[in-house]
Protein backbone atom coordinates (compact mmCIF):
# COMPACT_ATOMS: atom_id res chain seq x y z
CA UNK A 1 0.00 0.00 0.00
CA UNK A 2 1.05 3.71 -0.35
CA UNK A 3 2.48 5.45 2.22
CA UNK A 4 0.05 8.60 1.28
CA UNK A 5 -2.89 6.05 1.63
CA UNK A 6 -1.91 4.13 4.62
CA UNK A 7 -4.44 4.57 7.74
CA UNK A 8 -3.41 2.96 11.69
CA UNK A 9 -5.70 3.00 14.37
CA UNK A 10 -5.78 1.60 17.42
CA UNK A 11 -9.61 1.84 18.49
CA UNK A 12 -10.49 1.28 21.92
CA UNK A 13 -14.28 0.87 22.83
CA UNK A 14 -13.54 1.14 26.71
CA UNK A 15 -11.15 2.60 28.31
CA UNK A 16 -9.50 -0.51 30.48
CA UNK A 17 -10.11 -3.20 27.52
CA UNK A 18 -7.87 -4.03 24.49
CA UNK A 19 -8.55 -2.10 21.32
CA UNK A 20 -8.82 -3.30 17.96
CA UNK A 21 -5.73 -2.36 15.95
CA UNK A 22 -7.03 -1.27 12.68
CA UNK A 23 -4.68 -1.18 9.18
CA UNK A 24 -6.27 0.13 6.03
CA UNK A 25 -6.21 3.07 3.26
CA UNK A 26 -7.84 6.39 4.43
CA UNK A 27 -9.30 8.15 1.33
CA UNK A 28 -7.81 11.56 2.00
CA UNK A 29 -3.91 11.80 1.68
CA UNK A 30 -4.12 14.54 4.23
CA UNK A 31 -5.63 12.90 6.60
CA UNK A 32 -3.16 11.91 9.68
CA UNK A 33 -1.52 8.20 9.03
CA UNK A 34 -1.74 7.15 12.70
CA UNK A 35 -4.67 7.82 14.99
CA UNK A 36 -7.02 8.27 11.80
CA UNK A 37 -10.73 8.42 12.43
CA UNK A 38 -12.49 5.38 11.46
CA UNK A 39 -14.74 6.98 8.98
CA UNK A 40 -11.54 8.67 6.93
CA UNK A 41 -10.71 4.76 5.77
CA UNK A 42 -12.05 3.23 2.47
CA UNK A 43 -11.19 -0.21 3.39
CA UNK A 44 -9.34 -1.47 6.82
CA UNK A 45 -8.31 -4.81 7.83
CA UNK A 46 -6.48 -6.94 11.10
CA UNK A 47 -9.56 -6.64 13.40
CA UNK A 48 -8.42 -9.91 15.26
CA UNK A 49 -5.05 -7.71 16.63
CA UNK A 50 -5.88 -6.76 20.46
CA UNK A 51 -3.16 -3.92 21.43
CA UNK A 52 -3.53 -3.61 25.35
CA UNK A 53 -3.80 0.39 26.57
CA UNK A 54 -0.70 0.31 27.79
CA UNK A 55 1.27 -0.88 24.88
CA UNK A 56 -0.70 1.93 22.41
CA UNK A 57 2.09 4.26 22.76
CA UNK A 58 4.60 1.68 21.50
CA UNK A 59 2.47 1.46 17.89
CA UNK A 60 2.36 5.60 18.27
CA UNK A 61 6.25 5.83 18.31
CA UNK A 62 6.52 3.26 15.23
CA UNK A 63 4.40 4.53 13.39
CA UNK A 64 5.18 8.35 14.22
CA UNK A 65 8.30 6.93 12.49
CA UNK A 66 6.74 5.86 9.41
CA UNK A 67 4.87 9.10 9.14
CA UNK A 68 7.95 11.28 9.38
CA UNK A 69 9.36 9.35 6.40
CA UNK A 70 6.15 9.57 4.12
CA UNK A 71 5.53 13.19 5.31
CA UNK A 72 2.44 12.64 6.80
CA UNK A 73 0.89 13.46 10.26
CA UNK A 74 0.10 11.55 13.52
CA UNK A 75 -3.09 12.50 15.82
Amino acid sequence: MPLQRLGVLVHFKKPDKPGKLLIGAVRDPNAALYGTDQAAFVYTTSPSFLVPPGDEPLFRVYFTEVAALAERRVV
